[in-house]
């Protein structure tokens, strides 16, 4: 509801609000949520889909999902929008979370296995449990 409600008061002119400020977060705080953001989408595969899909409204709504819970791992959902967006406009995206462990997004796994952030093997993967 939250993004809808962004998209319609950007179509209508009006500014959306500022969630971090309606939340009680301090200008520094924000900012720290918005350089982590920034560090996702500078790398592949979002790097690579910049062209194609505007990814301005996604890094504002994943800063202000921060924002309203106090965790990071609450723009998952948003990333994961971003990141359907770029595939459906042919830019693969398939594990982007791997690639981002400090994003604390886990990866949707096959059926069957977990994914489990440190284990046997040296990078993170899903495994059968």
């Amino acid at each position: 509801k939250q993004w809808y409600q962004r998209r319609v008061a950007i179509t209508a002119g009006v500014p959306p609000p500022d969630m971090c400020d309606l939340m009680g977060h301090t200008a520094l705080q924000k900012s720290g949520y918005e350089q982590h953001i920034a560090n996702i989408l500078k790398e592949s595969p979002f790097s690579k889909c910049a062209d194609v899909v505007d990814q301005e409204p996604f890094a504002a709504e994943a800063v202000d999902q921060i924002c309203m819970c106090f965790d990071i791992s609450c723009s998952c959902a948003i990333l994961e929008q971003l990141a359907g967006e770029c595939k459906a406009k042919e830019v693969n995206t398939d594990g982007w979370q791997i690639n981002f462990p400090e994003s604390m997004c886990a990866p949707n796994c096959p059926e069957g296995s977990v994914f489990k952030q440190r284990g046997p093997k040296p990078a993170p993967s899903c495994q059968k449990p």
